[in-house]
């Protein structure tokens, strides 16, 4: 193989492979009397760097859960990035249909955003809903056809999601 096949093979290769960095997104929930919460967990299989602009959606048995909250811990306007600077908005929330919840992480300067990703899991966010009807079950996970996790700009691109990680837990005190 000459060289100059070898600088092509290695240019078509070489960003194939960084452009799939890959993400893992999970629901980590718990259930307390009549409340059930599920904390929004984000890493990697090794690459890290924050993310960009992104949103999740978020389905779940409207019949059997009532949404009650939502609290954002990262990669929002309280986050603090290098020199205290913040990289992100507050996370917009839409919960006005039963049954889906759309969250948008808004990333507004990517030269600071933080924090970067690693294969330690970092909690985004946690949502809590009432628990309407205990015999049913949760039915919680991400609609993958809507769900998208970005790279920072300039790139424009978005990470592959490994893996998908819901919840379709009892609702029962047991």
């Amino acid at each position: 193989m000459s060289i100059f096949s070898k600088v092509i093979f290695l240019l078509f290769i070489l960003p194939t492979s960084i452009l799939q960095a890959q993400v893992i997104l999970q629901l980590e929930t718990t259930l307390e009397e009549e409340k059930y919460c599920a904390k929004i967990l984000l890493y990697t299989d090794g690459i890290s760097e924050p993310i960009g602009t992104s949103s999740f959606f978020l389905r779940y048995n409207a019949a059997a859960l009532n949404f009650e909250s939502y609290e954002s811990f990262v990669f929002d306007n309280h986050y603090t990035c290098q020199k205290g600077l913040i990289a992100y908005t507050d996370h917009a929330i839409d919960a006005s249909n039963d049954g889906l919840l759309s969250i948008t992480i808004e990333l507004t300067d990517p030269e600071i955003a933080c924090p970067k990703l690693g294969k330690i899991p970092t909690v985004v966010a946690q949502v809590c809903f009432e628990v309407e009807d205990c015999t049913q079950t949760s039915n919680l996970y991400f609609d993958e056809r809507l769900t998208s996790i970005n790279k920072i700009p300039p790139t424009f691109e978005i990470f592959e999601i490994i893996e998908l990680v819901n919840a379709n837990d009892r609702l029962d005190n047991p």
